[in-house]
């Protein structure tokens, strides 16, 4: 008998018999509501695998594809806590140089610029509420882990050139955009209320 009629002949009826009442079985033989956070959780994981996949597939820096690829942090490393509070995690500790957003001769927002490296890795985690832009520069891909609202993040070239715009939900991996130099992390909505397009300019502008 052909092995492959029979798995053929296997698969051509499945039945669960008495169903699952909506519960999914877990690897230690509980089950829990198809609903369950933990579910949830598990299929957030899995699409972030996919997502980070996908993004190894594009040219990038080598530490950028070294932190990639990484699964547990290098000794001694401080992983922030995406459930502190936001004064916990941004807070005072911020620091932001005070800029104006210009468009073609026109202030589209006053904004904060990220001095330091770790202000521009924490950037937004935490936040409930977007008050004003924030500027990350230099700066080529975001993410959205431990955010707590949506936004919008804008990529611009060195020359201040409109490269992407990524409308982005919480707990999102973003694709990098190749020569990008600076990403401004602002409001969903922020950009049809500015009227931007790809190919704009924007100059970050020092507030004196």
């Amino acid at each position: 008998m052909n092995p492959l009629n029979v798995m053929s002949n296997r698969l051509t009826q499945i039945a669960t018999r008495t169903g699952d009442n909506g519960t999914t079985g877990l690897g230690d033989n509980t089950r829990v509501s198809k609903d369950s956070l933990r579910v949830h959780a598990m299929g957030d994981v899995d699409e972030l695998n996919s997502n980070i996949g996908v993004l190894l597939c594009e040219d990038m820096a080598s530490e950028v594809r070294a932190l990639l690829v990484e699964t547990r942090p290098p000794a001694g490393a401080q992983v922030p806590n995406f459930f502190a509070s936001p004064e916990a995690i941004v807070g005072k500790s911020l620091q932001l140089e005070p800029v104006w957003l210009v468009s073609q001769g026109r202030v589209l927002a006053a904004a904060g610029r990220a001095v330091t490296r770790a202000d521009r890795r924490r950037g937004l985690i935490g936040v409930t509420t977007v008050e004003q832009p924030l500027v990350l520069s230099p700066c080529a891909w975001v993410h959205t882990f431990g955010m707590r609202t949506h936004i919008e993040a804008i990529f611009l070239s060195e020359d201040g050139v409109v490269l992407a715009m990524d409308y982005m939900k919480p707990w999102r991996m973003g694709t990098y955009t190749r020569f990008a130099h600076t990403v401004i992390e602002t409001a969903a909505g922020s950009c049809e209320r500015w009227g931007l397009n790809l190919g704009d300019e924007i100059e970050v502008r020092d507030v004196i």
